[in-house]
């Protein structure tokens, strides 16, 4: 197409309708790969935004876990020193009581 355009400037004989069809197909070529590239550019949107959104998902369920993990600790550990103080209370005052207790008054 350029050839012939340059044939056309220098003023030789260049066929009109050779040209035109050769004008059209560099046209239909720019449409159809102006189209694919929409159809690229639009895909690797909605991926990019897929991936943002796993991201955004994943970071959620990474806080949550942690959240979790803390809210568990939080209720299972504190009952266990009071629990070994009652412990150690009901032991002391079975033994006290024992100790008041005649010899023949004794369960075993």
């Amino acid at each position: 197409l350029e050839a012939m355009r340059r044939k056309r400037a220098r003023g030789e004989d260049v066929d009109l309708v050779e040209m035109q069809v050769k004008e059209n197909q560099l046209r239909q070529q720019e449409e159809s790969s102006k189209v694919r590239l929409e159809v690229l550019e639009e895909r690797l949107t909605r991926e990019t935004a897929q991936r943002v959104r796993e991201a955004n998902n994943n970071t959620r369920l990474e806080i949550q876990r942690t959240q979790s993990w803390y809210k568990g600790i939080s209720v299972g550990i504190p009952w266990i020193p009071l629990a070994l103080i009652g412990m150690g209370v009901f032991a002391y005052r079975r033994l006290r009581e024992r100790e008041g207790i005649s010899k023949s008054r004794l369960r075993t």
